[in-house]
């Protein structure tokens, strides 16, 4: 009796999730759909033919967190790998540098060139630490939009808000993985960053509720 299609191929990507280049593609198949409008993620998933597919990115999007809408006000977090990761690289490079710095101070015979080789190492993952911390903070930031402001809130309750009736200017920053939304005059701006949860949505809410067209001015 011949093994029905559906369960070789079951079975095939069941294996193959457990090599590291399939779960890196899934990693990154996760990251671009939790970045879709919620309503367009979930179509999105209902249409794939595996039903361990649909279960498999439903749970993994479900890990990752969900926007939050109550009244007017929708609340976009980052997702929950993000902070998971970039916890692990601090303390990764908290670690090393420790390592490098106890290398320095027990080493006494070192040459010159060993000793400033391992100087500017502990300088280079000091200036990553000061990164990652100042990442973490951001990454623990929601970004809430209503019908008359744009907010960046800290975890500490501090607000940066734009209202949509001042002067804006928004600019593309693809290489810096995200967009900028300012008020004509003014220095600061609210990011509006590609891996926030549900990205579509917010681009389109910025865009309806800042009365923008749907080209945009980018820059470097």
């Amino acid at each position: 009796m011949a093994v029905p299609h559906w369960l070789v191929r079951a079975a095939v990507r069941s294996v193959a999730r457990g090599t590291g280049y399939w779960r890196w593609s899934e990693r990154q198949a996760v990251r671009a759909m939790r970045g879709l409008d919620p309503a367009r993620q979930q179509a999105l998933i209902s249409k794939m033919w595996l039903s361990l597919d649909r279960k498999f990115y439903r749970d993994r999007l479900a890990a990752e967190g969900a926007p939050e809408r109550t009244g007017a006000v929708e609340r976009f977090p980052f997702g929950a790998s993000d902070l998971r990761e970039n916890v692990l690289l601090f303390w990764v490079a908290a670690f090393s540098n420790a390592g490098v710095l106890v290398a320095l101070f027990v080493l006494h015979n070192l040459p010159p060139w060993g000793a400033w080789l391992l100087w500017a190492v502990a300088i280079t993952l000091m200036l990553l630490i000061a990164w990652l911390r100042r990442r973490e903070r951001h990454l623990g930031t929601v970004l809430e939009i209503s019908p008359f402001a744009i907010s960046e809130v800290a975890e500490d309750g501090t607000r940066r808000t734009i209202q949509w009736s001042e002067p804006l200017i928004l600019w593309n920053r693809p290489r810096l993985g995200r967009a900028q939304l300012h008020v004509a005059g003014r220095a600061d701006f609210v990011a509006l960053d590609y891996s926030r949860l549900a990205f579509e949505r917010i681009a389109n809410l910025v865009l309806d509720y800042g009365g923008f067209p749907r080209e945009v001015g980018s820059a470097a």
